[in-house]
């Protein structure tokens, strides 16, 4: 990680980040490259990291540069001023190559070398033998790049072209940006990122056959996507990756896919990306899609691919060592074993209603899915998670969840077969939001201008993209309308928004309400099954052609389903929950129900609402009827007091003196206990954590109730006092009855003495 140093001069404050052995303080950057002070010679050394790396905390490379010509990785160092050279075939460091002076900048071609010291350029054999002088510049030369018998120089802001042999000047170029970092293809077409403007832009340009500069064109969308310091063209030479991780058409510029992260090095196994990401080696399919990943024990700074294996370099103490890994390491992310959700703390970060009748929950927080069955009232087996989602969502018409981390990755898991998650899409950036729209994914990201909202089909392609947009914290999809509801959250004044999408992805409409105000716009937004209305969280209902509000209900909410036609509501109130029911015309309420707990979710099924409350932190089920002939049911009283001794069972017994209950849930001050879900209940007292209140809450289709409360105390029999009068510190308990004849005698003292450890006075 990186210290951060701060100096005082002349009342002016400048942050540096500093390396972790302290040698090198980050000064800032030039858009292509980095400026560090090096604090043991006081030089000021141009670092090849980018903005992106510095800011992720990536330690800077101990060299300038580093190019591969061949088998032969070359690395620029300025202090000492040498290259060293590693041959990645014979997996063997050559004989470093000393340099007279600090070089800024160098480049290799197939039969030369070419460094930049400073203002000069200068030409040596791979040997690093025979220097010849080619031209002087203006100004420090922080880039070559060799083309034919050409050699692209940059310094300052200029680029500008010379004979590789003579050092003759060919032509200067009267391009608008200047240029970080250059690659140039063998049919002359190059690419690199604008530097010292805002928004940073990918650039294409054009090399004649003489060695002159002819046209130059960015990117359509000029700065919709990540900043980036370096190009690299992949491959198929049609495409080309900045190291955001973004991927571009490289004859149109426009965005073409996703890496799913930006990265520190990229390599290619065949024509599949490998790339370092924060120390990660990760490989992608030839769709970019994520198919393995491995971290290396070494803090690898750069990566080469050869046949079936993996270079890494990194900083050895004072020397630069290589390890080798077998790119079959590069294997998907396991998940751990599964975790038991009976009786645990958590709140769901997101809950769906599956075609199974199963209540699919997302905790980020245990790198879960925890999955409720309607039918058998009970958690089923968890889905364990390798890493955790941003977002989650589910799919009716696939049957599968799908999931959107942090990178942009959005992967999916059929539940059907393994429950096991393959890699779906890419999107640019992280993702801002994920839902469903009929057979398409639906996903918001920041590119593009605002935000952008991205429509996948079955496949993962990408069918639709539309910028301008807004991020909203729930996107919900109406089936009926073909309708997107959602928020303009990242804007203000908010609204409620919509966009309709056709059956082939496509966004054909969009529309908001005409009020442009923050009135009433409250999560969560829900959607009536006939497409009618919207109700909102503030209880403010809209009419879905017009969006005009007709109506609102005469509370708050925290959840809306419909069932049979009627509007339910969840809603907090003082002693826990309420859940209510709504009636027709002007929405009044035609029932209450009391429910344990604060409010969660609220799902309806063909035949019963599921109300999921929390209760002292653990997610309560309960499943109320349509057709609901209960009434609260009537329970027997536990007793006050129990007596029991550490180790010893109890079993509790909960009658039904009248009406009818379908569930059980015995808790622990107040905490549910795993597993215990039935009228009757026997716990162990393993020791005194175990004491304390216990009672049940009940469940039918009225509601849920609380049973009263049974308080388990440390046991204590009666025993003859002549035994133990003359022992210090007797407490009188009897819970070393040993031979369990309920008098505590002789034939119990040893016990008692070896338990209590105490001497006779």
């Amino acid at each position: 990680m990186f210290r951060t140093v701060t100096f005082y001069l002349l009342a002016a404050c400048c942050t540096l980040w500093s390396t972790p052995d302290g040698r090198y303080l980050f000064q800032g950057s030039d858009g292509s490259q980095d400026r560090f002070l090096d604090t043991k010679t006081g030089q000021v050394l141009l670092r090849d990291v980018s903005p992106e790396q510095v800011q992720r905390h990536v330690v800077a490379t101990p060299w300038l540069q580093c190019r591969r010509q061949g088998d032969i990785l070359y690395f620029l160092y300025s202090e000492p001023a040498h290259i060293k050279r590693y041959d990645v075939a014979s997996a063997a460091w050559l004989t470093d190559l000393v340099l007279s002076e600090t070089p800024t900048a160098f480049a290799v071609s197939e039969s030369r070398l070419f460094v930049a010291f400073d203002r000069r350029i200068a030409r040596f054999g791979l040997d690093g033998a025979g220097e010849t002088h080619l031209r002087n510049t203006t100004n420090t030369v922080h880039g070559l790049t060799p083309f034919r018998d050409f050699l692209i120089y940059q310094y300052g802001g200029a680029t500008a072209s010379m004979n590789a042999t003579t050092g003759a000047a060919v032509d200067e170029s009267g391009f608008w940006y200047s240029m970080g970092e250059l690659v140039i293809g063998p049919d002359g077409v190059g690419f690199s990122r604008s530097r010292w403007v805002s928004p940073s832009d990918i650039i294409r340009f054009e090399m004649g056959q003489d060695g002159t500069f002819l046209r130059q064109t960015d990117s359509p969308n000029h700065g919709d996507y990540p900043g980036a310091s370096t190009v690299h063209i992949l491959p198929d030479q049609v495409r080309v990756v900045d190291n955001a991780g973004i991927i571009y058409h490289a004859d149109s510029l426009t965005y073409a896919n996703s890496l799913g992260g930006g990265f520190d090095d990229i390599q290619f196994y065949g024509d599949l990306p490998v790339v370092l990401r924060d120390n990660v080696l990760i490989a992608f399919s030839n769709t970019f899609l994520e198919t393995g990943r491995f971290e290396p024990n070494q803090t690898v700074l750069k990566i080469a691919v050869e046949g079936e294996t993996v270079l890494a370099f990194y900083q050895d103490g004072e020397n630069l060592a290589v390890a080798q890994y077998d790119i079959q390491l590069l294997e998907p992310d396991q998940p751990g074993e599964p975790v038991d959700p009976n009786g645990l703390v958590y709140t769901p970060d997101d809950a769906y209603l599956g075609n199974d009748g199963i209540v699919y929950l997302l905790s980020r927080s245990f790198l879960s899915v925890f999955r409720w069955s309607l039918d058998e009232q009970r958690y089923l087996e968890t889905i364990p998670l390798a890493n955790q989602p941003r977002y989650m969502t589910y799919s009716p018409a696939a049957d599968s969840l799908f999931f959107a981390y942090e990178s942009g990755a959005i992967t999916k898991m059929g539940l059907s077969d393994t429950t096991t998650e393959t890699a779906f899409a890419n999107l640019p950036t992280a993702p801002l939001g994920l839902s469903i729209a009929d057979q398409f994914v639906f996903a918001a990201d920041s590119s593009g201008a605002w935000e952008s909202h991205r429509l996948f089909n079955a496949n993962g392609v990408l069918v639709e993209a539309k910028d301008w947009n807004h991020y909203s914290r729930e996107y919900v999809w109406s089936q009926p309308l073909r309708k997107m509801f959602f928020f303009r959250d990242s804007s203000s004044p908010n609204d409620l928004h919509f966009e309709e999408i056709s059956t082939q992805g496509q966004i054909v409409a969009e529309g908001e309400t005409p009020y442009h105000s923050s009135a009433g716009i409250r999560l969560p937004i829900r959607v009536s099954p006939d497409g009618a209305y919207v109700v909102l969280g503030s209880g403010y209902i809209y009419d879905t052609e017009t969006m005009n509000q007709n109506n609102t209900l005469s509370n708050t909410i925290s959840d809306a389903a419909w069932l049979n036609g009627r509007l339910f509501t969840l809603r907090s109130i003082e002693a826990g929950s309420e859940l209510q029911e709504w009636g027709a015309g002007n929405f009044p309420v035609v029932d209450r129900v009391a429910m344990q707990g604060e409010p969660l979710r609220l799902f309806s099924t063909p035949d019963a609402l599921l109300v999921i409350t929390q209760v002292n932190g653990v997610p309560l089920f309960s499943l109320r009827q349509s057709q609901c002939a209960d009434s609260e049911p009537e329970l027997g009283t536990l007793p006050a007091e129990q007596e029991v001794c550490v180790g010893s069972s109890f079993t509790l017994q909960l009658p039904v003196l009248a009406g009818t209950v379908d569930s059980w849930q015995w808790r622990r001050n107040g905490v549910p206990i795993a597993g215990a879900v039935s009228e009757n209940f026997t716990g162990v007292i393993g020791d005194e954590g175990d004491f304390g209140d216990y009672d049940c809450i009940v469940i039918n289709c009225a509601g849920s109730f609380v049973s009263s409360a049974t308080t388990m105390t440390q046991g204590r029999l009666t025993y003859d006092d002549s035994f133990f009068g003359d022992w210090m510190g007797d407490p009188r308990t009897g819970c070393i009855d040993t031979n369990q004849n309920a008098v505590v005698d002789v034939i119990d003292l040893v016990a008692m003495v070896n338990a209590a450890g105490r001497t006779k006075r």
